[in-house]
């Protein structure tokens, strides 16, 4: 069985799931440390981890989880969207990215600015 994909224009080569790795594959590490210890090293924190949370959605629906677990994860903190200066919505297609981001009342000038389009480069790994 041969593989079916789509033409790409620049090469005229053929692009399957099976020789499409995203940009993305690779490491990262991210440092997490209290606020004082922060300060004591006089570092200026990039962002604050509030917590997690679980929610989930019927299979048919894949890919807009953010829709149900971000609501979650503000009430259980008291606040809003607004509240949240930059967002990163990480899901595998744009489509997922813009439903979510529109269902949720996320302001797309602070939403995946480091990649200034719907969806980032591949899962973020970290």
């Amino acid at each position: 069985m041969r593989a079916r994909g789509a033409q790409t224009r620049d090469s005229g080569g053929v692009v399957t799931a099976g020789n499409s790795s995203q940009l993305s594959d690779g490491a990262s590490a991210c440092v997490l440390m209290h606020e004082a210890e922060a300060s004591a090293r006089g570092l200026a924190p990039l962002g604050r981890y509030l917590g997690i949370t679980v929610a989930g959605c019927e299979p048919e629906e894949m890919g807009i989880g953010p829709v149900y677990a971000v609501p979650k994860l503000l009430k259980q903190h008291g606040l809003s969207v607004d509240d949240v200066g930059l967002w990163e919505l990480n899901e595998a297609f744009a489509v997922q990215v813009i439903y979510c981001q529109e269902r949720l009342g996320i302001d797309p000038e602070r939403l995946n600015v480091q990649w200034r389009r719907p969806f980032p480069s591949g899962h973020r790994t970290a």
